[in-house]
C-alpha cells in the first residue's frame, strides 16, 4: 500500500524525494554524531511512498520524525510489517498549492546546500554537517557502483559442485539472452572465427557444452577437446576431460585454436591460464575468449540492490556477486596482451525486453551457489525482485536490461 502520509508531507514542503533524502541523511549525523550506515537518495524515498519499505532502522525513523517534525512515526505512514497503517489527519496545515513536479523543482548541488542551511534552524541541522554536504554529495556522485568482486568465484569445490555440479543455473544464465535484441549467436560466430584452423581444438570450461556441439557439427573435420573442472556438468558430452586451465593436459603446441568462453573470471591465476592457453597453441593458432563489460545488464544489479534494501529494510542492500567483475569486456585485453601480439574485440551489445518476470527471476537464482556471500536473505530477495519487475512491467509494459558482452580473439 503506498504511503500517501509521507507524500504528503512531502509536497507540503516541496521539496524533492532528493531534497527529502538529503535532509533525512543530515538530521542522522546531527544526532547520532556519525555517518549513516547507507547514504539515502530519491529511490529510497521513492520505495518509502510506495510502501515497498514500511519499517526503516530507528536511525531513520528518528530523522524522518525530526525532519518533518512530527511526533511518532505512525503519522508519516510508517509501521511493522503486518500492522495497520495510520490513515489520520497530519498535524500540519496542508497547502493547497499543487505538488511540484519532482523533475521541474530540482536544483543545482549548490543551490541545495544553500537552501539547506537556510532551514537549519526548522530541522535541526548542525552547522558541521551543513558544510560537510557538498563534499558528501561530490563523493555520492563518485561511489562505485563495481559489483562485488567475491573471492569464492574462483572457489574450485564450489564451481564444481554447487555452482556447476550439473548444467541448470549455466543454462538459466544462457537462457536470459532469448529474448535480446539483436540475437547474438556465439557459437556460429566463434565457428566463423575458426575458418582458418586445422586440426584440435580444446574448449577449456567448456560447461554444458553449447560450443562443443555446434563446432562438432559445423566443423566435423576438427577434433573437438571438451574440459571442464566440474566433472558432474560433463556428464553427456563425449570424450569430455576434467581439467584446470592453469595446468592444461595438453602437449606444447599442439592445438589450432583454444577457447575459453566465459570462465577466465572463475580463474585464480589469470596470468597463468593465460600462458597456459598460449603454450598449447601450435604456430598460427588462435585463442578465442569472451566476457562481458563491467556496465553489462546493470538493471539487474539495480533491482538485486533495491530488492535487497526492501527485504533489509534499508535503502540499498549490498551488491550481489556478479561473476565477471574480475575478467571485464574492458580489462581483458591487458590480461590477454600479456602473452599474444594480436587482441581483437568484438563487441556484442543489446537489449533484453521481458513481459514476465521469470527469466529474469530463473538468472537470479542462478546465483545460489553463492547465496552466503550476498549479505541477504537469498530467497527472500529473489521474490522480491520478482515483484520488482511485476511492478515494472506493470507500469512500462515490459522490463529492460541492457547488455554488452564480447569476444575476444587472440593471436
Amino acid at each position: 500500500m503506498a504511503n500517501e502520509a509521507l507524500r504528503r508531507f512531502r509536497n507540503e514542503r516541496r521539496w524533492t524525494q532528493a531534497q527529502a533524502a538529503e535532509r533525512v541523511c543530515a538530521q542522522v549525523r546531527a544526532t547520532t554524531g556519525r555517518d549513516p550506515e547507507l547514504e539515502l537518495d530519491a529511490n529510497w524515498i521513492s520505495r518509502l511512498e510506495r510502501g515497498a519499505i514500511t519499517w526503516p532502522s530507528g536511525d531513520y525513523r528518528a530523522a524522518l520524525c525530526a525532519v518533518f517534525q512530527v511526533d511518532n512515526e505512525a503519522v508519516l505512514g510508517l509501521h511493522p510489517k503486518g500492522a495497520t497503517p495510520y490513515s489520520g489527519t497530519p498535524s500540519t496545515t496542508e497547502t493547497s498549492a499543487a505538488p511540484a513536479d519532482d523533475a521541474d523543482s530540482m536544483i543545482a548541488d549548490a543551490e541545495l546546500s544553500a537552501r539547506l542551511a537556510r532551514h537549519a534552524a526548522a530541522t535541526n541541522v548542525n552547522a558541521l554537517v551543513l558544510e560537510q554536504l557538498d563534499s558528501d554529495l561530490g563523493r555520492l556522485a563518485a561511489m562505485s557502483t563495481q559489483p562485488t568482486n567475491e573471492p569464492s568465484v574462483t572457489d574450485r569445490h564450489l564451481l564444481s559442485t554447487q555452482a556447476y555440479g550439473t548444467g541448470r543455473h549455466l543454462a538459466a544464465r544462457q537462457s536470459l539472452y532469448q529474448w535480446q535484441t539483436p540475437r547474438h549467436d556465439l557459437p556460429g560466430l566463434v565457428v566463423e572465427e575458426l575458418a582458418g584452423v586445422r586440426g584440435a581444438v580444446a574448449d577449456v570450461g567448456c560447461g554444458n557444452g553449447k560450443f562443443v556441439q555446434r563446432i562438432r557439427t559445423q566443423r566435423p573435420d576438427l577434433t573437438v577437446l571438451p574440459m571442464d573442472v566440474s566433472p558432474g556438468i560433463l556428464a553427456g558430452i563425449a570424450g569430455a576431460v576434467a581439467a584446470d586451465v592453469q595446468q592444461l593436459p595438453i602437449a606444447n603446441g599442439s592445438l589450432g585454436a583454444a577457447l575459453a568462453m566465459h570462465m577466465l573470471y572463475h580463474v585464480e591465476d589469470q596470468a597463468r591460464a593465460v600462458r597456459e592457453l598460449g603454450r598449447v597453441l601450435a604456430k598460427g593458432g588462435i585463442a578465442i575468449a569472451s566476457t562481458n563489460s563491467r556496465t553489462d545488464k546493470r538493471e539487474l544489479e539495480d533491482l538485486w540492490r533495491r530488492a535487497a534494501g526492501d527485504v533489509l529494510g534499508i535503502p540499498e542492500g549490498p551488491a550481489r556477486v556478479q561473476l565477471s567483475a574480475r575478467f571485464t569486456l574492458e580489462d581483458a585485453p591487458a590480461i590477454l596482451g600479456a602473452v599474444f601480439a594480436d587482441v581483437r574485440t568484438i563487441p556484442l551489445p543489446g537489449v533484453i525486453e521481458v513481459t514476465d518476470p521469470a527469466p529474469v527471476v530463473a538468472h537470479l537464482a542462478s546465483y545460489e551457489a553463492w547465496a552466503d556471500q550476498m549479505g541477504v536473505p537469498f530467497n527472500e530477495t529473489v521474490e522480491r525482485a520478482r515483484e520488482g519487475v511485476e511492478e515494472t512491467i506493470h507500469a512500462e509494459g515490459a522490463f529492460r536490461v541492457t547488455c554488452l558482452g564480447g569476444i575476444l580473439v587472440c593471436r
